[in-house]
């Protein structure tokens, strides 16, 4: 390091040369220190806070699918080497995980259940489990969780399960869905909480940050519009959605003392998505859900430097295809059961029941059909990625639009940052080369 300041000192600015030299003077023994060498305080220094990055530069490494990483015994920030210190990067790569399927009659079967993007070092726990309580809302009967974080605790996210909600402005039909779930309740079968539709933000104030602290702190909402965007996608609804169907997707922040007294900062996110249900003349129904709710949480003053990451991590968040198929197939049969007992004693729910049941089935089938192709095909924006060629092959690939520059190394690992002078040959392992952006054409 040394050496490389002596080499370039005519490069700094004017403030640093007087700096560097007694940098210089001080390697060799003997000088007394300056501004950039202060003198050793009476007393031990206090351990260095760790620093968010400034210019994240982000790192893509091949999938471990159907693996969790080993247990670190240290916790390694997702902070990196940078030209000359001032750039940083994070190292991310691909986690998968798996659940095991028990059904009469037929072999278990292990099937992959998720995948996102985090730092390399971090741990992984999750997967998908079956939800006890689950009652008539059978949408709800298969939770898919987890939580991926570094050793210590102190940097991670949290994946909590959907939660789905049922409301009808006329009194006359809630009161009839209270007296079914009361009947059900017989059965031992709990109904779905009959709840007003909510704004996102509200939801995850009140149903999330709160439920967690029950210190019940303060937050901020903001919209999250990559987020909608992918869950309008991945629903099959494109962009505008259908007219039936309303979808939000937001941001809350909160600070609070985390479950070992430590003062921390969250981002919390949630869509909510609302379909309405035509009552025949009688009000509108209303059959919701609270999907993709993830929360980060970092040492209180760190949050700021890890906005990206977040923003990657939540909206990296991918199903499986099968996993879906099999299980909503499943939860279809489940509804078609239940609504046909349904029907034979109260036609007003049941109607409202078919209503739902027809729309999860257009749900899976656009999700069948095309919902694939638009998280992953043609829109760009959607997916929250843009096009880079490279010049020595002319092949191109997908990379996070929230960053305009891009290296590769040759071996499907690449490099994004803002920094357009960074160049992370000498400074990140292996021989990188330059990508150039693909511009959409008009």
């Amino acid at each position: 390091m040394l050496a490389c300041l002596k080499e370039h000192r005519d490069q700094v600015s004017p403030a640093c040369p007087q700096a560097v030299t007694s940098m210089l003077q001080g390697s060799a023994g003997g000088a007394a220190p300056t501004a950039a060498q202060p003198a050793a305080a009476s007393g031990p220094p206090a351990p260095p806070s760790p620093a968010p990055p400034q210019a994240p530069v982000t790192t893509v490494a091949p999938s471990a699918e159907g693996k969790h990483p080993a247990t670190s015994s240290a916790a390694k920030q997702p902070t990196g080497r940078g030209s000359g210190g001032a750039s940083r990067y994070f190292e991310l790569k691909r986690f998968t995980t798996t659940t095991k399927v028990t059904a009469p009659n037929e072999a278990d079967r292990v099937l992959k259940v998720y995948s996102l993007l985090a730092p390399a070092e971090w741990n992984l726990v999750g997967g998908a489990s079956s939800n006890p309580d689950t009652g008539s809302c059978f949408s709800d009967l298969i939770q898919v969780n987890g939580v991926v974080k570094t050793g210590d605790d102190a940097y991670g996210m949290v994946i909590v399960p959907q939660a789905t909600f049922r409301y009808a402005d006329d009194p006359a039909i809630r009161q009839q869905m209270e007296q079914r779930d009361r009947f059900d309740a017989r059965y031992k079968l709990k109904g779905c909480p009959i709840v007003a539709p909510m704004h996102a933000a509200d939801f995850v104030r009140n149903n999330v940050v709160w439920k967690f602290h029950e210190d019940k702190p303060p937050v901020t909402s903001e919209p999250f519009p990559e987020l909608e965007q992918l869950v309008r996608a991945q629903l099959g609804l494109g962009r505008q959605g259908d007219g039936s169907t309303r979808v939000e997707a937001v941001r809350v922040r909160t600070s609070t003392t985390s479950s070992k007294g430590a003062a921390v900062d969250e981002w919390w996110s949630a869509v909510v998505v609302v379909r309405t249900v035509p009552g025949g003349g009688r009000g509108t129904g209303y059959d919701w859900h609270a999907e993709q709710i993830t929360g980060f949480q970092a040492p209180s003053g760190k949050l700021d430097g890890y906005d990206k990451l977040y923003r990657v991590m939540a909206t990296s968040i991918r199903l499986d295809p099968q996993f879906i198929s099999s299980t909503t197939a499943m939860i279809n049969k489940l509804y078609g059961t239940w609504a046909a007992e349904v029907r034979k004693q109260n036609a007003i729910v049941a109607a409202f029941q078919q209503h739902v049941i027809e729309t999860i089935q257009g749900v899976t089938a656009n999700q069948q059909r095309g919902s694939m192709v638009a998280a992953y095909g043609a829109d760009q924006l959607v997916r929250g990625v843009q096009t880079f060629r490279d010049p020595s092959t002319g092949r191109t690939v997908e990379l996070s639009n929230l960053y305009d520059h891009a290296w590769a190394s040759g071996t499907d690992q690449y490099i994004v940052t803002d920094d357009p002078n960074f160049n992370p040959n000498g400074h990140v392992d292996g021989a990188w080369g330059e990508l150039k952006l693909v511009r959409p054409q008009p």
